[in-house]
């Protein structure tokens, strides 16, 4: 899996959208502070069973 930190940058420069950040790497972030949600992130990667 692709870091989420590299992820959020290429966000941030425009070169992934957020749909394909969450839908393609399983990296959720928050479109209003544009910073990772890492707890929905762990969920959408796997590591953790939803609420």
């Amino acid at each position: 899996q692709r870091p989420a930190e590299k992820v959020l940058h290429d966000v941030r420069n425009e070169l992934v959208s957020l749909e394909s950040a969450r839908r393609d790497y399983g990296v959720a972030i928050n479109s209003d502070t544009w910073e990772i949600d890492w707890q929905e992130t762990e969920r959408l990667r796997g590591g953790a069973s939803p609420a």
